[in-house]
């Protein structure tokens, strides 16, 4: 059986360390929240200013005062988004496991029953042919297979749980 449970298993945990790979610098959340603190703070330093300043300097603290708020937004907007992350990866992360799992499971029943169907689909994906090497087993016969897919022609459409 080609599409086994352990092959199932196999190609989730790739999924798995390819998501952690390309996370690997995750947002420093405190660092956020820290320039968010200091910013707010120069938003209100900028505020007395102006109340205190004469008409000329009033345009530049206007000016400084509002790049300072678009920096807030900007930095709170990425807040949210560093502390909904991981909720959320986690959840993406449970659904990919699953279409896959699914996805290989029709995928292995389709093969069961289709002979046929199950060549044509080899000979796509394989178009350079595949590799039996024997290797020993006490109980049945086993074999290790050696091939390069050529993966282009299962472009998925849509997002990567597949709905």
């Amino acid at each position: 059986m080609v599409l086994t449970p352990v092959l199932v298993e196999k190609v989730v945990r790739e999924i798995r360390a390819e998501v952690a790979r390309q996370l690997a610098a995750p947002p420093d959340v405190e660092k956020i929240e820290e320039e968010l603190k200091q910013l707010r703070s120069q938003a209100k330093n900028l505020v007395r200013m102006g109340a205190l300043a004469g008409e000329n300097d009033i345009p530049e603290l206007a000016a400084e005062l509002r790049k300072a708020n678009e920096r807030v937004r900007s930095l709170e907007t990425e807040l949210r988004t560093a502390q909904r992350l991981p909720a959320q990866l986690h959840d993406l992360m449970l659904k990919v496991e699953a279409a896959a799992t699914a996805k290989i499971a029709d995928l292995r029943t389709t093969l069961s029953q289709d002979r046929d169907g199950a060549r044509e689909v080899f000979r796509t994906l394989f178009p350079d042919g595949l590799t039996f090497n024997p290797e020993k087993s006490e109980h049945r016969r086993v074999f290790a297979l050696q091939g390069r897919a050529k993966l282009a022609v299962s472009k998925l459409s849509g997002d990567p749980t597949g709905t």
